[in-house]
C-alpha cells in the first residue's frame, strides 16, 4: 500500500522556496516512503530543477506539484 504524501504549499517568493530546501529534506527523512509534494509557481521552482535532483514536476494552471522525493510526480 502507497503511503500518503506530505504537501507543502509553498507558493510565495523564490527566496522562501530556496530557504524551504532543508524542510523537504527533514521531512523525507522524518517521513520515511511518503512522498514529498511541493505546490509552488512554475516561475520559481523550474530554475531551481538543477539543485534538486532526482525530483520532478507536474504541470498544473498557475502552479505545480512538484514531488521531492521521486522522479515522478501526479498531478491535480
Amino acid at each position: 500500500m502507497e503511503k500518503k504524501p506530505v504537501l507543502v504549499l509553498q507558493m510565495q517568493r523564490m527566496g522562501d522556496l530556496i530557504l524551504s530546501f532543508p524542510l523537504f529534506l527533514w521531512l523525507e527523512r522524518a517521513f520515511p516512503g511518503h512522498p514529498v509534494w511541493v505546490v509552488a509557481e512554475e516561475g520559481f521552482y523550474k530554475p531551481l530543477m538543477p539543485l534538486a535532483p532526482g525530483w520532478s514536476s507536474s504541470p498544473g494552471p498557475a502552479w505545480s506539484i512538484w514531488n521531492a522525493t521521486s522522479t515522478s510526480c501526479s498531478s491535480t
